[in-house]
Parts: structure tokens; sequence; C-alpha cells
């Protein structure tokens, strides 16, 4: 495995007696307990990716080429989700002009505390990456990067697909527009897009299908290459369909033909299609693209390091439910930023309110379908929110996560190959709840 680390180094805490150290040693050794008795799920040994020089060549051996057909089939995945837009169609979200904004590096002591705290606490940290098939990930506190990896290939200058993540920055699109009042989350989608009434969307409110309140008929089944979701990902080119399966025409095509199955606002219903849906108001009710307002408001604010991409259907509509692909700096900066409650590179990008709105989460009755490990989860403008320990998170299947820890300002991001759209290590989540719990006890 190519393996990068950058060497980390900035702010932490002057200790300066000895009362202060011990207060520390005693922080630490909490940190290091709560790790082990957290990680008791053995680790999964993962089949390293086939020594194949994937598109190497010219041309490449056949069996090193990555097609449309197997991109997301392991070890085609590795290489294909580092370069997306050499696989399928894709629109560029311009950069802006300028430099980059600054990510700092954590001051020495912290980075040794946070190190510490992985080895003390029986935490097996290259295990974990290569039983999850961790392509890159960052650790920022306090804004200030204390861990960044980089492997399979990956680099810095990487735009890694980030799946159903670019649901979370839809749904972030959505909030501001509420807010602003261009959009009216109390009316019904079929009053802005009036192709989706008798679908299963017509008479569902805008806040119903941005909280995954839509009651439709639909299998999200990910390992049926004939269930909806598949269909779904076939039209956004995030897959190929079956010999002998048709396909619709466009997303907007596969959004109307779905049916209304129960009652609208009784529970959470997780549907790739329903965020499609979103994007298509989002459009009608201001008359751009969803991207559009992303690139304009947001992503060029940040002042990122690289333009990213966002996948495209036959028609060219710019795919809402995931077809994002950023370097791995670029979304910590996004991370960042609603960590900061919306203010990030000197400038409030997001309004404050917007920022609580999301992190107060929806109704947790509505929540009863996601392994979530306490009782006040819930979903809300496309982000996952667990409220009392004040974590907000956006997840996509293969292993792409943010996830945002306000009460210790510490942000995780990680993109990863996982071989299917499951993660391949049964612990997975322990472990990674584990490791954040623990990270945060260290570095407090």
């Amino acid at each position: 495995m190519n393996i990068r680390r950058r060497a980390i180094l900035a702010p932490c805490f002057n200790i300066v007696s000895k009362g202060k150290i011990m207060h520390r040693r005693l922080k630490l050794r909490a940190a290091s307990i709560l790790l082990a008795t957290l990680v008791a799920v053995p680790a999964v040994k993962a089949e390293p990716v086939q020594a194949v020089d994937l598109m190497e060549g010219f041309p490449p051996k056949p069996e090193a080429v990555v097609t449309a057909a197997r991109w997301r089939t392991p070890p085609y995945n590795v290489w294909a989700f580092q370069n997306v837009e050499r696989i399928v169609p894709t629109r560029t979200l311009f950069r802006g002009h300028g430099p980059a904004s600054a990510l700092p590096t954590a001051d020495k002591r912290l980075i040794r505390l946070y190190r510490r705290a992985i080895v003390q606490g029986g935490f097996d940290l290259p295990d974990y990456i290569k039983a999850n098939h961790v392509d890159a990930f960052l650790v920022l506190k306090g804004g200030k990067i204390v861990d960044e990896y980089y492997g399979n290939g990956q680099n810095p200058e990487t735009r890694h697909i980030m799946m159903s993540v670019g649901k979370s920055y839809l749904g972030t699109v959505a909030a501001l527009l509420v807010d602003e009042g261009a959009l009216d989350d109390r009316r019904l989608a079929g009053d802005y897009v009036p192709e989706l009434r008798g679908s299963a969307y017509g008479d569902a409110t805008v806040r119903q299908v941005m909280d995954m309140l839509v009651a439709v008929d639909y299998s999200e089944a990910m390992d049926d290459p004939y269930s909806d979701v598949n269909q779904f990902l076939y039209v956004a080119r995030l897959g190929s369909p079956p010999a002998g399966v048709s396909v619709k025409p466009g997303l907007y095509d596969f959004v109307r033909s779905l049916k209304k199955k129960g009652e609208h606002g009784q529970t959470y219903q997780y549907v790739t299609a329903t965020s499609e849906a979103l994007a298509w108001i989002v459009a009608r009710a201001t008359g751009k693209s969803w991207a559009d307002h992303l690139e304009e408001r947001i992503f060029q604010k940040l002042r990122p390091e690289r333009d990213a991409f966002v996948i495209v259907d036959a028609m060219g509509t710019q795919t809402g439910a995931g077809g994002l692909a950023f370097t791995l700096r670029d979304v910590g900066r996004f991370a960042q930023m609603l960590a900061n409650n919306g203010r990030f590179n000197g400038q409030q990008i997001l309004p404050e309110r917007v920022v609580a709105k999301i992190r107060a989460g929806g109704n947790p009755q509505h929540w009863h379908t996601y392994p979530w490990e306490t009782g006040t989860n819930s979903y809300t403008s496309q982000w996952y929110v667990d409220t009392a320990a004040k974590i907000v998170r956006a997840m996509g299947i293969h292993g792409q996560m943010i996830e945002i820890d306000y009460d210790n300002d510490q942000v995780i991001v990680i993109q990863s190959s996982w071989p299917s759209a499951a993660p391949p290590d049964p612990g997975y989540w322990t472990r990674h709840y584990a490791f954040g719990r623990a990270v945060a006890a260290a570095l407090r």
C-alpha cells in the first residue's frame, strides 16, 4: 500500500505546573482506557488491493482498464474513486481565483497527545486503515490539522468521490435558501415542480423531502442489481445496468416515476431518489441548479485548493444525491465552516441560524431505521444528527464520511474505497465511535 502521512505539528495548552501535567496525564489515561474498552471488536483483515497497474500504459492491459461497467467494484474502484472525471461525464465546480485558505497544522504537543492516546488505547490505526480500505482521512481540532493520511495512490491534490455525502451539501444549500425565503419548506413539492404531481413527491412538503419523511414505494437494497436504488444509480451514471435492463432517460424521469406508499411525515425513509427530488425543487424554485448555488454561495467562499466535480446524467442534470468529488482538505474546509457555525476564512458564509437549525436535528420520533447507539438521533436537511452528543454526520457508501463534533471542536473526514456499499469490518461503527471519542478525550 502506498502510504503518505503528513508531519503535523501546532496549538496546545501551556502546561506549566506539575498539577497541570498530572491533569493532562489523567485525561490521556482516561482516553486510553475508553478506547481500549470500546475497541473490543476484532479487526477484519482485508485483502490488499491487487498489484495491477490500473490505467497504466499506452494502452493499458485489458485487465487494468477501469470501465464504467466495473468502476465501483474492487480493485478498480480504488483508482476510479480518485479519478471519477475520467470515468463518467462531470461538470466542474470552479474554485474561484486567488490563493487557497489556510488549514494550519496543530502544535507538536497536541499531535503527541493524539498519537499516544491511540497507541496506549490499543487502537491499531494502520489495521483500521487497511481493514476499512481508507484512502485518506483528516482530523481537525479547532480548525487545525492533527492528522492527515493518504494511501492507495491518493495525494492532497486528488479529487475523491464522496457518494451520498453530497446529499448533505445539497441539504445545506436547501437550508440556506429556506432561510432566505427563496424556498418555502411548507409548500408542496408539486407546487414547485408540477411534473411531480401524481408521483410519490407531489403532495409531500418541501420539508418532508428535505428530512427524508416521504413515503415512497422504493427499495434501497444496494446488493440487488434490480432494486430501485440501483435503477437510480444507472441513470445517474453511478453504475452500469445488467444486460437487458432498460433505464429512464434522465434523473427527473426516474424521480417522477416513483409512487407513494403510505403517509408522508410519519417515519424516516432513506431514499436516494428523494434527494434528487429536492435538487429538482431547488432548481425550479430559484432558476439555478443546486450545484450552481453550491459553487457560488459556499464552495468558492471557502477558498478551496482545487476545482471540484459533480456527475451529470445523460441530460446534463447535475446529480444531487451523490456525485460530488473533492480533495480531502476541501471537504475539511466545508466541515470546519459548519463546525464554526457558518464562519470560515474571515467571513460568515452561512448564517449562524442555518447551522443552528441543522444542529438541532429533526424529530427523533421519526427515526426508526438507522443503527445509531442512542435514541436521540434524527435526520434533517440531509444530515444525520446526534443531538445528545452534539455530533452531525454526513455519510456515503463505500466509506465516505464527515463527522463534526461540536462539543469538542473536532472534525473527522474519511474517504475510502470499500469493496461494496456496506462496511467490510463488522465492527466498523463501534471502532469508529471509539476512535472519535478517545481522540476527543485526549485533546480536550
